[in-house]
């Protein structure tokens, strides 16, 4: 029987490989809206670089970063709060660097010390700094 109008018989080979393709631009789509500004390549390496000042760091100093140029990639992509660019969690030991909606970019410090008096100064025109203190490690005693 021939039907006008009956669609073409198709095997699960084309379904399968017409997936496959979708996923992959999918994929590629996820990829590039990534790199948009660098923004992933850019939480990397602030994560990594405040992870090693404080690996680095002994208790009483204080550090300051300049974080004018992630900042601006922050806003340029919709981060609303540019407070919530950098967070830093003594409990779990780790700096993470959000410059993309739903996107993190995590490092783990493993000096025993409590980063405290976390700041972030976006009230100066040209320059944006991040600073914060490194204490002594507060101990559990369980």
């Amino acid at each position: 029987m021939n039907k006008k109008g009956a669609l073409p018989d198709m095997s699960i080979d084309n379904v399968v490989y017409i997936v496959l393709i979708v996923l992959f631009f999918i994929l590629m789509f996820y990829y590039i809206d990534g790199q948009r500004e660098g923004a992933d390549l850019w939480a990397d390496y602030y994560s990594k670089r405040i992870t090693n000042l404080i690996n680095l760091a002994e208790t009483g100093a204080e550090i300051k970063i300049n974080v004018q140029k992630i900042s601006a990639i922050a806003k340029n992509n919709e981060i609303e709060k540019l407070s919530d660019m950098i967070e830093i969690n003594n409990e779990d030991r780790k700096v993470c660097v959000k410059l993309s909606k739903g996107r993190a970019s995590c490092s783990y410090f493993y000096n025993e010390v409590d980063v405290t008096d976390i700041k972030l100064n976006l009230a100066q025109p040209d320059v944006n700094i991040f600073s914060f203190k490194i204490g002594e490690r507060l101990k559990n005693d369980e």
